[in-house]
């Protein structure tokens, strides 16, 4: 499958989201990363999207969306894939530029803490987010980090 910038695609050339989900789940695509920020999706794409990460032959492990249309109901989707077993995204998920308020952090907050979640980098800059979101987030991060105990040097004495 050829996938092209969007700049180089008239609206009736692009690539549906049905078709990119049959390429990456039936077509022995082993593609692992796929960009495709910038194109107007919009939730119902999100719905499309969080199905095909949850299916067990999709192999994504990097998914970029940024620069879309995408709501809260867009981010309940994607929360819901990185919650299910069969989510492989891993590495990196970026929905930077979308249209998603504090009910969208209070949902990815809650799939991040969730013990199915890969997940390693999540990139959400320039949303509709408050302190509140920043909370929600701080509450997630905080049942992930490990610090562990201070170094406490023993001297010997002679």
């Amino acid at each position: 499958m050829k996938l092209a910038p969007r700049d180089s695609l008239d609206v009736d050339q692009r690539i549906p989201v049905t078709e990119i989900r049959h390429q990456l789940l039936f077509c022995n695509c082993k593609l692992e990363s796929l960009s495709l920020s910038d194109n107007k999706f919009t939730d119902n794409a999100a719905k499309d999207f969080a199905a095909t990460l949850q299916h067990s032959n999709c192999k994504l492990e990097s998914l970029h969306l940024s620069y879309n249309n995408f709501t809260d109901k867009a981010a309940k989707d994607f929360a819901a894939a990185l919650q299910h077993s069969n989510c492989k995204l891993g590495v990196s998920l970026y929905l930077s530029e979308n249209k998603f308020t504090d009910n969208a952090a209070k949902d990815l907050g809650e799939a991040l803490k969730h013990s199915n979640c890969q997940l390693e980098l999540l990139y959400l800059r320039s949303n509709n987010f408050t302190d509140n979101a920043a909370k929600d987030f701080a509450a997630a991060l905080s049942t992930l980090l490990y610090l562990p105990p201070p170094l406490v040097s023993h001297r010997n004495s002679l």
